[in-house]
């Protein structure tokens, strides 16, 4: 993968590691804490078959990007998100983020609009849903990282309390994710309690589907994906039946023919409602 410095000469100067394959409209995968780009691995077969150009990249302090002590507010990563389409050069992206990455996605958009065609939020975090869980797992960060990580993760793949995706992936992606810097784990966690997605998610005037797992143990669709619908000004949603919160791994058919399927509708969407 090779690596862009962002932000140069600033205090939020950091290098980011990226991967981009195809050609056609331009389509950029923002990853959720705690994976790393490799989490879209199937996505990036599925969009550059599809004729779509992919690009992936690892947030800062994960995968192979650079480890930086600070800037894991939603701020801060929109701005690394801005700062890394500006190096592409491309023109008006769709931007698909999984889990948490819908907080810096959204206020990049309300940024820099001009830079997006559309959004599509899956498993979307809306940390105000659950904050007492999300303090459980700061305290767990600071005192059991790995072993947070991997029930975590457990958690993410798992319906009615079973684990729904093969161990060695569970494994792997574990292993990924134990790799990030714990500065990073940490301070992500507080991040999605000072950011207000919903509000930056309500100025947003592009098209936006929301894709979550009926089954979601960890974000629940009717306290998280179903808000999110509610706050977007002109939003899809997909619920995709027997799912969980991670569905782009365990229900990738239903997934990316979902995601196929908004990227080539019209460029305005008003609100409808489906389950695949």
């Amino acid at each position: 993968m090779p690596n862009v410095r962002v932000h140069p000469g600033t205090p939020d100067e950091v290098e980011l590691a990226y991967e981009a394959a195809g050609s056609g409209h331009p389509v950029i995968l923002v990853h959720g804490w705690p994976f790393t780009s490799r989490f879209w691995d199937g996505q990036m077969r599925t969009l550059t078959d599809a004729g779509y150009r992919a690009i992936r990249y690892d947030r800062r302090g994960t995968g192979k990007s650079a480890h930086p002590w600070s800037g894991y507010d939603a701020e801060t990563l929109a701005g690394d998100l801005l700062a890394f389409l500006d190096h592409l050069d491309v023109g008006p992206v769709a931007a698909v983020a999984f889990g948490s990455a819908a907080a810096e996605t959204a206020r990049a958009a309300v940024r820099a609009p001009e830079r997006f065609a559309r959004l599509v939020l899956a498993g979307t975090v809306v940390a105000c849903a659950d904050s007492a869980r999300i303090r459980d797992l700061a305290t767990a960060a600071r005192r059991h990282r790995i072993a947070m990580l991997d029930d975590l993760i457990g958690r993410c793949f798992s319906v009615d309390g079973e684990r729904v995706l093969d161990e060695p992936t569970l494994r792997h992606l574990v292993h990924d994710a134990a790799a990030a810097s714990a500065q990073s784990t940490l301070d992500a966690l507080a991040s999605w309690s000072a950011a207000d997605f919903l509000a930056d998610l309500g100025r947003v005037a592009l098209p936006v589907l929301v894709v979550h797992g009926a089954a979601d143990a960890f974000m629940p669709y009717a306290v998280s994906g179903a808000r999110a619908v509610a706050a977007a000004r002109a939003a899809t949603s997909v619920v995709i039946d027997h799912a969980p919160h991670a569905m782009p791994l365990t229900h990738q058919h239903e997934f990316d023919t979902a995601v196929l399927d908004f990227l080539s509708g019209p460029t305005a969407s008003g609100a409808a409602s489906g389950t695949a």
